[in-house]
Parts: structure tokens; sequence; C-alpha cells
């Protein structure tokens, strides 16, 4: 009768609702732990955990080759503790050392075994032939140790020229090259895409170790907080409403993309924001290399103002550490004014990078807001942007950075006047930059220079026009901060004494490593 019932409430159209009912035959909701287990091994969790076990070694590593105080120690050792390039000026052999050059292949194996980790529990392995992402990951790999070296070069990274210029447009070469033959498309798709379709994942990884000491954070004083963490926001939301609102940008994800470009951290802030966004290698090609290119005019621009406008010192550091895009064109820039200007551009450029994960946090909110404001507006049935959905869209790998961060803080006190306390959070940021090396490589190998050229001439160019009206907002607004900030007390907050010095210290040292 039951049956029947039923069948006649279907044939009347009546909305029948079995799923409240629980038969014997439905499979089992997974428990707490069950679900806990199914979230904390997805690939953004994933990121995490590789990232904190690339951190693991850093430690014994530190205690083992630099023990002892820090002014009995190796200087080279200390700045150099996990393998990488050196810097180099005519010699380029002089970048090698035996530590460097004999633990870098260990080095690499190990990040290749974390890597592997990654694809055995995500379950890529039992998809695509194992030997095509060991071979994968060898090529990119060695080509990431060619581009650090490079990247090295003090003729050249003097005036800004970095490890990721050479990273993206290798890859881009490599990638694009391919194409113009069958028979290389078709080996450059069997050997290289499957390891380049990860350099997401790789950014996310390299932005887990991007950690920050909370302590130089604060000893770094009011003044260069107010002139980082207040004008690059206000510059950043004045960037998404020029895209979106005065130039009429329909991706939104580029916009945001080229805002944060523009007023945050250049090249590492792009990447930190591509996954929450959720822009495509190839936007985010298009907007690092928007930024790199006009970020070396402006590197040259902006001191040379300074100058014929007899700007103070400070001002002038302060002002270039607030608008100048990645952290090593800050020091080439504010060392064309004086070793003041370079010391107080420092400390500010240092302020955003360890601001990085709260902007994050502040876009992944924003975006999940925005997403739901136009599901609400697509849809009959208005879309609420709850916790979970929060929870959804938020970019795991901030957490990642925020713990990391923490730890470092925490060795602070028992590694302090120790070369150990020194050499391990260089070493953390070296093991960053293989990490972004590597993953700018794959998004440059993915990346196509047709759909490049496209994007920047579409829309009359609006996605020029856009960075350049941002940046110019980023430049007014660092320049005014600057002034409130430095501008009116000489011997106090004008000059970064003893403890701006120390964040100064750290930043110039984790950028000679870059």
């Amino acid at each position: 009768m039951e049956t029947a019932s039923k069948e006649a409430n279907l044939e009347d159209g009546a909305e029948v609702k079995t799923d409240a009912v629980r038969t014997d035959t439905d499979p089992p909701k997974p428990g707490c732990l069950a679900r806990a287990s199914t979230e904390l091994t997805t690939a953004d969790w994933l990121a995490v955990w590789v990232g904190l076990l690339c951190f693991l070694p850093l430690l014994p590593l530190a205690l083992l080759v630099v023990p002892g105080p820090e002014t009995e120690a190796d200087p080279v050792r200390v700045k150099y503790l996990l393998p990488q390039p050196m810097d180099w000026a005519s010699d380029p052999f002089a970048s090698w050392d035996q530590y460097n050059a004999t633990l870098t292949w260990p080095l690499l194996a190990l990040m290749g075994a974390t890597y592997w980790v990654y694809l055995r529990l995500t379950g890529k392995l039992g998809k695509t032939a194992p030997i095509r992402y060991l071979v994968g990951f060898i090529v990119v790999s060695l080509l990431g140790t060619g581009c650090l070296w490079l990247g090295r070069y003090t003729k050249l990274s003097s005036f800004g020229v970095s490890y990721a210029i050479y990273a993206i447009f290798i890859g881009m070469f490599l990638g694009n090259v391919a194409e113009l033959s069958p028979s290389l498309s078709a080996a450059a798709d069997k050997w290289l895409l499957p390891v380049a379709k990860d350099g997401e994942f790789m950014i996310k990884i390299a932005l887990v170790l991007y950690a920050k000491s909370y302590g130089v954070i604060w000893s770094i004083g009011l003044p260069g907080i107010i002139v980082g963490w207040v004008g690059s926001p206000l510059a950043v939301m004045a960037g998404w409403f020029i895209g979106t609102r005065l130039l009429g940008m329909d991706n939104r994800a580029q916009v945001m993309l080229l805002s944060v470009g523009a007023a945050w951290c250049g090249a590492s802030g792009m990447a930190a924001v591509q996954p929450i966004v959720g822009a495509t290698g190839d936007e985010l090609t298009l907007c690092i290399s928007i930024v790199v290119l006009f970020t070396l005019a402006f590197q040259l621009l902006q001191p040379y103002f300074a100058i014929w406008a007899d700007m103070d010192d400070a001002v002038a550091g302060a002002w270039i550490g607030a608008s100048v895009d990645q952290t090593g064109n800050v020091l080439v820039s504010a060392a064309i004014v004086s070793d003041e200007a370079t010391e107080v551009g420092g400390v500010v450029k240092m302020i955003l990078n360890a601001g990085l994960g709260f902007i994050c946090l502040g876009i992944a909110i924003f975006w999940s807001l925005e997403d739901a404001k136009r599901a609400s507006r697509q849809s009959a049935t208005p879309a609420r942007a709850g916790l979970g959905m929060l929870w959804q869209k938020f970019p795991k790998f901030v957490l990642g950075f925020l713990l990391l961060s923490l730890i470092v803080t925490l060795l602070e006190s028992p590694l302090a006047g120790t070369a150990a306390g020194v050499a391990i959070p260089r070493a953390c940021s070296s093991l960053s930059t293989w990490w972004m090396c590597i993953a700018f490589i794959n998004i440059g190998i993915t990346t196509s220079c047709s759909k490049l050229f496209k994007g920047v001439t579409s829309g009359g160019g609006a996605i020029v026009k856009l960075y350049l009206l941002a940046n110019t907002v980023d430049i007014a607004l660092g320049l005014g901060l600057a002034y409130v900030c430095f501008g009116g007390n000489k011997g106090a907050a004008s000059d970064p004494s003893a403890s701006a010095r120390g964040g100064f210290s750290y930043v110039a040292a984790e950028v000679k490593q870059m």
C-alpha cells in the first residue's frame, strides 16, 4: 500500500522527499575523522604539508654545518646554508664552491621526493606514467638551477634582473618553440607538460616557505608599518575599482592580479593571489611580464625624481620601498639615492613582504563575497557567503605561511646569538626561491605567446592602462604616507636606528640570495 501511495503521488506531480528516509542499503555518511582526512589530503593542504616537510631538515642542517655563535661562524656558510648558486661577477664557476656544488643535487633529489609524495597522495601516478613525471622534474629542476645561476650574475642583478625573469622567459621559449614542430610538441606534451601543470602547486609550496618572523615586523616600528600596510591595501582597492568600473574590464581575475602586482609584491604577490582568484597560467604570465617591464623603468625614474626634488633620504627610501615592485628592485632603486634611503626602503619592503599572507586572506574573503553576489544575480535563490563557503575558498597555504612564520619566530629566542639562528630564516627563504623558480619555469612552459599578445592588445590595451593607473595611485599614496611618517622627525622616525637596521639586515641578506 505504501508503494502504491508513493506511485500515486508521483503521478499527481507531488514532490516526494525520499532522501529523508534512511534505508539499510544507503551508504553511511562519513564521520568527522573521515571528512577531516579527506580535507587534509586535498591539493591545497598538501602544499602546506610539503612546505613544512621541506622546512624540517633545516634546523639539524644548521646545527650541523654552522654550530656555535654567529661571530665565530663562516659568514658565507651562514648565508648559503641551503645549497644554491652564489653571487658572481666575472667567473661563472666562482658561483659554486665545493659545498654548494656537491649538495645542490641531493637538495633537488629531496625536493623531487616531496613532490613525489604529493603525486602519490593525489593519485596522479596512477593516471600518468611515473617516468614522465620523473623526467619532467629532472628537466625543470636543472633549468631552475641554471636560472638561479644566471640570476646571481651581479652585473645584471644590480639592475633588478632576477631569476624570475629568466625562469618565465626560458619556460615560454621551450613551450612555444615546441609548438613549431609536431614532433617537438608531442615530446613536450609527453615529458614536460605533466610537471608543468603543477606550477601552481609549487607556487603554494614556495609561499608557505616564504615565512617571516613576526619579531622582525614589530622591530621595524610604526612608521614603516603605516607606510607599508595602509597605502598598499588602498592601492589594491583603487586598482580593482579602476579595472572593473572605470575601464569596464570583464576579466575580474586579471584585474585583481594586476592590482596586487602594482601595489603589493610584484611577481610574488600575483603568484600568491592566482589560486585564490582562479587565474590561468597565461593570465599570470601576462601580468608578471607587464609588471617586470614597467618596474625596470620605475626603479630608475623614481630615485632620480627624488634627487631632482631634493627629497629627504628617508622619505625617498620609504616612498621607493612602498611603491617599487620586487624587493631586489627596491634596493637597487633606493641605492641610487643613498645608503639611508636603501635601509629605509628595505625595511618598508620587508613589511610588505611579511603582510603577503594577510592580503591573501583579505582577498580570499572579498572574492568569496563577490562570488556569492554574482551567484545571487544569476539565480532566483539568493546565495550567501557563509563560513562554509569562506573556508572552502580560503587559500590553505596562507595557514601554512602563518604557521611557519610562528615556528621561525619561536626559534628566535632559543637560537639568539647563534649562527643557526641567522642561517635558518635565510635557508627557508632560499628554499622558497628554489620552488618559486621551478614554478615560474612550469608556468612559462604552459604559456602561449599568441594568447599573451592577444591579452596585451585586447580592449585597447586596457590591461596596460590598468597597471599604469593602479601604480600611479600606489606611487601617490606611498609618497604622501612617506612624508607623513618619515618627513617630520629626522632624528627619530626617519632614522632606521638599531631595531630598524636589524630588520633591514635581514632583508638585505635575503635579497642577496635571490
